[in-house]
């Protein structure tokens, strides 16, 4: 295995912005909170789930403890609108076929995340599934990165994150690896572009083509 690639989860291989959405705006009618509107939800996707429930409680004096635990509760039973991107399945087979190892690198607790995964059946195609809680870094921090390459007798000539956030271009640059940054998720080109990814794509179609390219080449 010589080149090593970590997709994140939510904005680059699944939509679930509405169910997060829908499962928030439940949690905060349960503290009698007004909602917070789908489009400021969209910016708090990324960075870790206390941001956007830090966010949602900014105006009450609810714990944040109490409301993570009402909103986990409900978002496990709220996978109603959850999906992958058109063309993820046949791009994870692709990739995984020139011998690179792929792996998830989320913000989203670790077993939450592959229950997601297996839920849409492509768990099977990676080594590693991590979360914040897995090695104790939320991205940007690098450290999950560098634990993670711990795993790996050689290390990977060539290695890349493929993200569709802030986070994901920054956890990559801290990590000194490079990143692949996807604007048909929840952040905009002119937003990625001002985090200066190695390179910026806009379609899953587009992210296959450039990852067949860069997994080809020595």
């Amino acid at each position: 295995m010589s080149q090593l690639i970590l997709f994140d989860l939510d904005g680059t291989l699944i939509d679930s912005l509405d169910d997060i959405h829908t499962a928030l705006t439940k949690a905060q009618a349960t503290f009698a909170i007004p909602p917070l509107h789908r489009e400021v939800v969209k910016k708090y996707v990324g960075p870790g789930i206390d941001e956007l429930l830090m966010k949602a409680t900014e105006d009450s004096e609810i714990s944040l403890e109490a409301f993570r635990n009402t909103y986990r509760d409900i978002y496990l039973d709220t996978h109603i609108h959850t999906a992958l991107y058109k063309g993820i399945p046949e791009l994870l087979q692709t990739i995984k076929n020139k011998d690179a190892s792929l792996c998830v690198l989320t913000n989203k607790p670790e077993q939450a995340a592959k229950r997601l995964l297996q839920t849409f059946e492509i768990s099977h195609f990676f080594d590693h599934i991590i979360g914040p809680d897995t090695y104790g870094f939320c991205k940007p921090h690098p450290g999950s990165i560098l634990e993670l390459l711990k795993l790996y007798p050689e290390k990977p000539k060539k290695i890349f994150m493929v993200g569709d956030g802030d986070a994901d271009i920054l956890v990559a640059k801290a990590a000194s690896i490079q990143s692949i940054g996807v604007t048909y998720g929840y952040r905009t080109r002119e937003k990625l572009e001002g985090y200066k990814p190695t390179y910026l794509v806009d379609t899953v179609s587009e992210l296959e083509t450039l990852l067949k390219k860069l997994t080809t080449i020595n």
